[in-house]
């Protein structure tokens, strides 16, 4: 084997005032060596084999390349004596790639279409036959033993890249080119060479000494532009020893140089990008072990560079791109910029994220991210010590899943019309907050500061007052949602006040509490709500302890005095996805649904898989309605809607309340006239009608009320678990998608009430028929259900309800192998919260003892 040689050299031309730097050239090639890890050299291009182009997984080539490593390809070989054998046939090779993004090798392959691509899945055109030329370049070409793109169909071709003159920079690699055609021989490069690992280390050092100058040599003649003096630049730039280091160390002290320059002369009108300044902001590189530029401050459960986005927008989002899932912590991906000149920022991401919540961030400024995308996203902030740290994050509640890629850093310069453009842009010339609800003293100082702005006519006024006026901005911000949210519980509170569907003691506290205009007092510590929002004197802290407050009173309602007809949603979390899947659980055998849709109005959908999407629910026993918008498409249009018209669809996908299920409506059931839906991805039946084809099309039919089903469950032990489930469909392309879940109490109608102990018994004989059953399971299931009962006795049956079905989980409890644990009470009970949301005690029947918002303890009758 011969070391390759690099070549590295500087030309110092007579007259010039600055050295030329050359890019590091490979020379000569090492042999191929099988199973070994090597890399591939285009000669013509002097560039390495790598991924990139379409979909970033289209065979390239680039500066840097992937790492290979050639194997033999093994045929399978029936002996006369019916053996199996695999064996070489001398000629038939597969090129596997190291793909450090997905950390993992993968295989080179031809797709139908005739592009090569560094990703196999089950592509079957990925063997290939490498021939060394007299020269010790190679040539390779599709074998003949590809079933399609094979030397048959395809002869007297191998890859290479085609450039056509000297302006032509393709980097495409092309599986198919007919090199021995006269025409091409200047267009067509097709050698390749091997490089070991130890050589490709060395050239790539050099190449990285080779960048750093070029981007050196960028910097002084910027400033060279600027008339700033660069001698102390050149003389690192033109010693052709210089380590990357010091060349490094050059950069930015230039980029100081450049910094202190804009400072003095880049306005909003003519911006100046500094994108440049941030690494990896494509991600182009991996992110893991805070490689890449990026740190990540929280425990993600996925911290990565990405190769596959939700979709491609130019600009916003293109693989690859950061991908990041966490849950329940708060969780910050960034980097800190140096080296800026200090004034007014925009920092922008693409983001996609699969729920509220998270956010993209410049110094102490962010701005929210909403459901959906990829969407590009800005934030403008200001930098006073020439540093910027930027990022995005998300906070702890619930599951997130986030991606964010094509992130931009834009500067408007240091000058009294930066700042003010700031202040405009962001405040829209400034927010007093004249309507919203919020803490009276907050917003007075937030109004001095905003005065003080409004009325700056120099840009140090400014600039001394906008940290001030940030904190101040940002506070009365959270304090506003703060008391958004308590106001939301509170219409959920005068809803079931104006309702009348509740009775008792515990529902008589709500009503003044909502009705009234009470100052403090010992049951109401912070006055009732009248009073709270007449006069809005609670911090941010404060209003939030009295939303906990607020919302127990509701929950000693629900769990202690509903009557027939009661709305009792509010026990459920995210009923309508407004965040994502927060709150819901799945079946992750069977895989994840997705949410999306409408950012007005989400919904979630799972496609093409089975799945079990569900929440349990803590409530007092009894009957419940359990109401979704929901529809279920059996296949792909062409095949379902043909199903639908001949009767022969069968639906998949129910709605269920604990042992009760319904199935949901077929997607054609409920077809519209034509333009009744505003997106244009709506289907277009055969008979003109149309039906939701998207998940933004089904947000519009269950805007408008349509696909509405329902299901009774029985509640006998304080749980209900209702949800949507498809476990047993096998059809390609089909579709569920479901939202708006609500939850109505019935009472203790006995007839639901029968069928549901009608339905125990059967389980549980069935289970007495299990051979593996200990004896002991099998008398208490017995005993359970000789108890003698009245049907026409809700109560009584619900109790005979829990009894057989307690004794039933202890059974499959030791089927399993699983210690049983403590049976359920059935008076399940309501929870008490302290100020800051924490569970502190449970609320049962009787005088119970509640620590109030303001930290005191009361006692209250529950009855």
């Amino acid at each position: 084997m011969k070391r390759m040689l690099l070549t590295l050299w500087v030309a110092a031309c007579a007259g010039m005032a600055s050295a030329q730097w050359m890019k590091p050239v490979v020379q000569e090639s090492s042999e191929m060596i099988v199973d070994e890890p090597m890399y591939l050299y285009n000669v013509g291009t002097k560039q390495f084999l790598t991924q990139g182009n379409a979909f970033g997984a289209q065979a390239s080539v680039a500066d840097e390349g992937l790492q290979i490593k050639i194997e033999k390809y093994l045929m399978q070989n029936i002996t006369e004596a019916g053996d199996t054998l695999y064996v070489w046939d001398e000629k038939t090779y597969t090129i596997k790639d190291f793909r450090p993004l997905q950390n993992k090798w993968y295989y080179m392959f031809i797709d139908n279409q005739g592009g090569c691509y560094m990703d196999k899945g089950d592509q079957a055109d990925y063997l290939w036959e490498i021939t060394r030329l007299e020269n010790g370049n190679y040539h390779i070409s599709c074998a003949a033993a590809n079933p399609t793109q094979n030397s048959d169909a395809f002869p007297n071709t191998c890859i290479g890249v085609e450039r056509y003159g000297a302006d032509d920079m393709s980097t495409v690699v092309n599986p198919l080119l007919e090199y021995q055609n006269p025409a091409f021989a200047d267009a067509f490069f097709v050698d390749w060479i091997f490089v070991n690992e130890a050589v490709y280390a060395d050239y790539l050092e050099k190449l990285h000494v080779y960048q750093a100058a070029l981007k050196l040599k960028t910097i002084i003649d910027d400033l060279d532009s600027r008339g700033i003096d660069t001698q102390e630049l050149l003389s690192v730039y033109n010693n052709i020893d210089a380590a990357i280091e010091e060349l490094q160390n050059a950069q930015r002290m230039g980029e100081t140089l450049i910094s202190m320059d804009d400072e003095k002369h880049v306005t909003p009108d003519q911006p100046k990008d500094f994108t440049e300044r941030i690494q990896n902001p494509d991600f182009n590189t991996d992110v893991k072990g805070g490689k890449g530029g990026w740190t990540k401050e929280g425990k993600a459960k996925t911290f990565e560079t990405n190769g596959w986005v939700p979709s491609s927008v130019e600009d916003v989002m293109m693989a690859p791109a950061l991908n990041l899932w966490g849950s329940n912590q708060d969780i910050r991906v960034s980097q800190v910029v140096e080296n800026l000149p200090n004034g007014i920022y925009q920092f922008s991401a693409g983001v996609y994220s699969q729920a509220n919540g998270p956010y993209i961030f410049a110094g102490d400024a962010k701005t929210d991210v909403t459901t959906g995308g990829p969407t590009a996203y800005s934030v403008l902030t200001y930098v006073s010590d020439h540093t910027l740290k930027i990022g995005v994050a998300f906070p702890a509640e619930g599951t997130q899943w986030v991606m964010a890629d094509c992130c931009r850093l834009k500067y408007f310069g240091n000058s009294y019309e930066a700042y003010r453009m700031w202040i405009d842009e962001t405040l829209n010339g400034g927010e007093s907050f004249e309507n919203e609800k919020c803490y009276t003293p907050l917003k007075e100082v937030y109004l001095e500061s905003l005065a003080i702005l409004k009325n700056a006519t120099e840009q140090e006024q400014l600039a001394a007052e906008l940290p001030k006026f940030t904190l101040l901005y940002d506070s009365i911000k959270v304090n506003i949602a703060a008391y958004a949210d308590y106001l939301a519980l509170w219409e959920e509170g005068r809803k079931m006040v104006r309702e009348g569907a509740y009775a008792g003691e515990v529902f008589d506290i709500l009503c003044d509490y909502i009705e009234m205009e009470d100052e403090p007092d010992e049951l109401y510590p912070n006055g009732t709500s009248g009073y709270i929002l007449k006069y809005c004197m609670l911090n941010t802290e404060e209003i939030i302890a009295e939303k906990a407050f607020l919302n127990q009173l509701i929950q000693n309602v629900v769990d202690n005095g509903m009557a027939k007809g009661a709305d009792a949603t509010i026990k459920l979390q995210n009923p309508n996805f407004d965040n994502g899947m927060n709150g819901w659980s799945y079946n992750k055998k069977l895989g994840t649904p997705s949410a999306g849709g409408m950012t007005t109005n989400q919904n979630v959908e799972r496609w093409n898989q089975n799945f079990d999407f569900y929440q349990e629910v803590s409530l007092p026993n009894g009957v419940y309605r359990l109401n979704a918008q929901a529809f279920y498409r059996t296949a792909s249009n062409a095949e379902a809607e043909p199903e639908w018209h001949n009767g022969t669809a069968q639906v998949m996908t129910a709605i269920y309340a604990n042992t009760n299920e319904t199935l949901v409506k077929n997607i054609y059931d409920e077809a519209q006239e034509e333009g009744f839906y505003k997106e244009d991805n709506a289907y277009a039946m055969t008979d003109g009608k149309v039906v939701p084809n998207s998940m933004k099309t089904a947000s519009e039919a269950f805007s408008a009320g349509l696909y509405e089903n329902s299901v009774v469950g029985v509640v006998w032990n304080g749980q209900l678990r209702v949800g949507i489930r498809s476990l047993n469909a096998s059809v390609t392309d089909r579709w569920s998608i479901w939202d708006n879940f609500r939850l109505t109490f019935l009472g203790l109608e006995a007839e639901p009430i029968a069928e549901c102990y009608d339905k125990t018994v059967v389980e549980a004989n069935e289970l007495l028929g299990n051979e593996e059953l200990p004896e002991e399971q099998k008398n208490a299931i017995d005993a359970a259900l000789r108890v003698e009962i009245d049907k026409a006795n809700a109560s009584a049956t619900l109790a005979a309800i829990a009894a057989i079905r307690g004794a039933m989980e202890t059974a499959n409890k030791v089927i399993t192998g699983v210690a049983p644990q403590s049976a359920t009470n059935a008076e399940y009970p309501s929870v008490i919260y302290t100020t800051s949301g924490t569970k502190v005690s449970v609320m049962k029947r009787g005088i119970s003892i509640i620590r109030m918002s303001n930290g005191k303890i009361k006692k209250v009758l529950v009855q």
